[in-house]
């Protein structure tokens, strides 16, 4: 027979299959990069993020907000030039080490008296002129763009990435920006993005002061969580607002930047070193929602009454006036002015709260989903299910909070897809050993159906004893043959549907006597059956129920007999030999045809006791063994104590008696030991004429076997006398 993998070692098969797969369909998933799943990483990078302590802001950033406040005192945005001049000039004077404008200049101020003149001659044909006005104050450009020369200033502009977008576009000089080590072509600019065109300020003021771009990109949900620090445009690379800033406060002339195969690695900005992702974008750990950096109103700077220490910080001028559109949102809040973003950047770089995920992210990936997988796949696939959901969510635990640990020491590695394993590992396995398992039913109770009880085979699905039984094992149970003595003649008078038509009626009722009685049907041999007791499932005083059901059964032939007579005229007889001993009990035969049965030198026994049963003239024959287990159940009375041919050690044979026919047969029964035990012991003569006298009043072949056998014993006595007789024939 082929050999076969245990049960267990099949659910591993199966599980080590379904774990291969799930683990190829995550690392594709993972490869791809699906919106959905973009999305629950970026909820996880959140969760993450706002857990973290928040620590104290640097103070460096100081924001000069054009408030609601500022707005209705010196009216609405935009301002003319000369406003916002005295405004720089302002922020110069009190020691700001850069000023950064998050506003884009591009056109010229309209309210400059010249550019007045010019609008009312064009549009009414009037011709005016301001008498008394300075030369110096008729433009009021001119009065920003000479600010800027004696302040330390950034202006902002805007790089755009769209082909539709139309407006005032321009092109950036190049900055003073080289990759370590290669101070030729930057080849990690091909990671970042270019700009299709570029909003930049009017051409007098990119003259007086350097420009950068104030782009904030937002991730698909809308959420700001990462800014670029560099862009690209024909001209090369340009730094963001507030790196251009950072620099200027620092004294840096040159950005330097760190490669390595993926793109950009790293930005060194004097002697701060930012790690960036290969495009250039650094991610900006924020500390909450808005407030957390100091705010100025502008009418505050304007009208001399500001209190805030200014020396030595990067100032930023922008807005949190809601009319002005620049909110953005934040994993901490939905209103967040775009200007304290810049703001947040600087924070994070100067006090290094960087995080970034590192280049061996994706190898960590995957072989985190592969060992995931596998440990998923032998612990699902073997441990208990009670201990699913613990060991599943211990693991889960483990990996959230390792990644959480990683990202306070600056590294996202997201759990999210060792998370997924877990949960379709654990989905699928459990459902891999769900079907398995109700097959393994659906098999066993198609197994067993045909030889047990249906309430049996519903116990041995519920306690999952179906798989060892067919796999086979040593057990202790009691065997019963049945045959219907000289069938073979009387089936000659019969036709073979009559044959067939008489079994069937004869073993209907007998194969319900041993199913109702907890036993199993092995087999039917001819006009003869083979059942046992006590396997697949444990059955209490098995030896019990055996005989017992062996004396059914010559009750339930008494009444059939009388319906067999009627329709064949026959009768049938039968004898039933018991034994109980230890066998080795399961399914055996070949690979396309299996049988459920018992083999061991017990059914041999139990077959030749059965055999026995004309020779003694008893119905039912019963070994040593099984009459001292059931002993107190029945009077027994003692047949033999024979050596079977082929066999060395001798077995006493009994035959029961139930308790209402003993009281009827005491007289006999009493005789019978008494000639019994007078044969035992050596005296065939008085065991002679005691058996003849039992012989003459009860007509019974065992008195008359015994009768004999003393008068042949008497005339030539063996000189070893055990008690024991041994046969010559099966």
């Amino acid at each position: 027979m082929k050999w076969r993998l245990p049960v267990w070692a099949k659910i591993i098969h199966y599980s080590l299959g379904v774990g291969a797969c799930i683990a190829c369909a995550l690392i594709a998933l993972y490869i791809v990069q699906p919106k959905l799943l973009n999305q629950l990483d970026l909820k996880i990078y959140d969760t993450y993020l706002r857990s973290l302590p928040q620590g104290t802001p640097s103070p460096l950033p100081v924001l000069i907000d054009i408030d609601e406040q500022s707005l209705a005192r010196y009216g609405q945005w935009p301002w003319p030039r000369y406003r916002l001049a005295a405004l720089v000039d302002k922020l110069g004077q009190a020691g700001a080490a850069c000023i950064a404008l998050d506003i884009l200049l591009a056109e010229p101020d309209r309210t400059s008296p010249l550019r007045l003149q010019s609008q009312l001659y064009r549009d009414f044909g009037l011709t005016i002129s301001f008498a008394g006005l300075p030369p110096e104050i008729e433009d009021n450009d001119a009065i920003f763009a000479q600010v800027l020369r004696g302040n330390n200033v950034i202006l902002g502009c805007y790089f755009n990435f769209s082909q539709t977008t139309s407006g005032p576009a321009g092109e950036l000089a190049s900055s003073g920006i080289i990759e370590r080590g290669r101070p030729g072509s930057l080849p990690a600019a091909t990671h970042v993005p270019h700009a299709f065109s570029i909003f930049i300020p009017l051409p007098e003021f990119a003259a007086a002061a350097p420009v950068a771009f104030y782009n904030v990109s937002a991730d698909p949900d809308g959420l700001v969580r990462r800014v670029p620090l560099l862009l690209a445009s024909n001209s090369g690379l340009h730094p963001s607002l507030a790196l251009k800033a950072l620099m200027q406060a620092l004294g840096a002339e040159n950005l330097i930047i760190g490669t390595n195969a993926d793109g950009m690695s790293s930005i060194s900005c004097g002697n701060i070193r930012i790690p960036v992702a290969p495009d250039g974008t650094m991610p900006v750990l924020f500390r909450g929602g808005t407030g957390l950096y100091p705010y100025v109103s502008a009418q505050d700077i304007l009208e001399g009454n500001a209190t805030a220490d200014l020396s030595g910080k990067i100032v930023y001028i922008g807005t949190s006036a809601t009319g002005l559109r620049d909110i953005r949102s934040t994993p901490f809040d939905q209103h967040y002015p775009g200007v304290e973003v810049h703001a947040a950047v600087i924070d994070a770089i100067t006090t290094g709260r960087f995080v970034h995920i590192p280049p061996w992210t994706p190898g960590l990936q995957v072989l985190g989903i592969v060992f995931t997988a596998l440990v998923c796949t032998l612990c699902f696939g073997l441990a208990k299910a009670l201990i699913y959901i613990p060991a599943g969510l211990s693991m889960a635990a483990g990996y959230w909070f390792g990644g959480s640990a990683l990202f306070a020491h600056g590294y996202f590695v997201s759990p999210l897809y060792l998370l997924l394993t877990i949960g379709a590992e654990g989905f699928s396995i459990l459902a891999l050993r769900f079907w398995h398992e109700e097959r393994q039913k659906r098999h066993i109770h198609q197994a067993f159906s045909r030889y047990v009880a249906p309430e049996v085979v519903n116990q041995i699905v519920s306690n999952n004893r179906g798989g060892m039984a067919l796999a086979g094992e040593d057990r202790v149970i009691t065997i019963l043959f049945t045959d219907i003595r000289g069938f073979t003649s009387l089936s000659e008078h019969l036709t073979p549907h009559q044959v067939v038509n008489l079994l069937n009626r004869y073993f209907t009722p007998m194969t319900a006597l041993v199913r109702n009685s907890h036993g199993t049907l092995d087999k039917f041999i001819g006009d003869a059956i083979m059942a046992f007791w006590n396997a697949p499932l444990d059955v209490p005083e098995h030896p019990v129920h055996a005989v017992r059901t062996a004396l059914r059964m010559h009750q339930e032939l008494d009444t059939l007999n009388a319906e067999l007579q009627k329709d064949f005229g026959i009768q049938l007889k039968i004898g039933a030999g018991i034994h109980t001993g230890r066998v080795f009990v399961g399914n055996m035969g070949t690979n396309e045809l299996l049988s459920y049965t018992a083999i061991g030198d017990t059914v041999n026994l139990a077959s030749r006791l059965e055999g026995l049963c004309p020779v003694y003239g008893v119905s039912t024959l019963v070994s040593q063994e099984t009459q001292n287990l059931c002993a107190e159940h029945f009077v027994w009375q003692i047949l033999d104590t024979v050596r079977v041919k082929g066999k060395e050690l001798p077995v006493s044979i009994f035959t029961p008696v139930e308790h209402h026919e003993a009281q009827a047969r005491s007289e006999e029964l009493a005789a019978h030991q008494a000639a019994f035990n007078a044969y035992v012991h050596g005296d065939f003569t008085t065991a002679q004429a005691e058996f003849a006298a039992l012989s003459a009043a009860y007509s019974c072949p065992l008195y008359q076997i015994f009768t004999q056998r003393c008068a042949r014993l008497a005339v030539n006595p063996p000189q070893a006398w055990d008690g024991v007789w041994t046969l010559t024939s099966k």
